[in-house]
């Protein structure tokens, strides 16, 4: 958070944010993938959404930005409790949380649920009829696990090259 802080004031983007978006489902919803195939949905879905500036709202500091973060998960917590114990509505905000059905959830559930098993099919007769797709595969994610391991992800090698740009310059 603290490069994406720094980037921001590299670039000079005055407009930059974050968001903080929170999702509740009111009732109960499912635990596990075998609960989602059977067909055991929410009956709706909340959203709770704060934008705040990066400029102004969030420190630029580590341990600034650590505190900050915590307090947000603990007005997370705080959200969806109210949430839960005022009957699906967050009190203060009702602009912010509203629920939407889900009735017409099954005819989409389905042909994503069809989409996604024919897809996983053919990328399974694919890995076994081309050998080039399993070395490219299989190249695309040693890459990955190197960035990880040398940098703690491709995105902190990215932005550690930018910086190392923008201080040439």
């Amino acid at each position: 958070m603290v490069t994406l802080v720094n980037c921001v004031a590299i670039e000079g983007w005055p407009d930059a944010a974050v968001y903080d978006v929170t999702i509740a489902y009111p009732g109960a919803f499912p635990q596990t993938e075998g609960q989602l195939v059977t067909g055991s949905l929410p009956d709706g879905v909340s959203f709770h959404i704060k934008r705040y500036m990066l400029n102004t709202d969030i420190p630029d500091t580590s341990a600034g930005v650590e505190t900050w973060l915590r307090s947000r998960w603990d007005e997370k917590e705080q959200c969806i409790e109210q949430f839960h114990s005022s009957s699906g509505h967050i009190i203060g905000e009702p602009l912010q949380a509203q629920t939407i059905s889900t009735e017409w959830v099954p005819i989409y559930y389905y042909l994503s649920m069809a989409f996604w098993l024919v897809f996983i099919l053919l990328m399974l007769v694919v890995y076994v009829v081309s050998s080039v797709v399993w070395w490219l595969s299989f190249a695309v994610s040693v890459f990955f696990v190197v960035m990880s391991y040398l940098y703690g992800g491709f995105e902190y090698f990215q932005a550690k090259y930018l910086l190392s740009q923008k201080t040439k310059q």
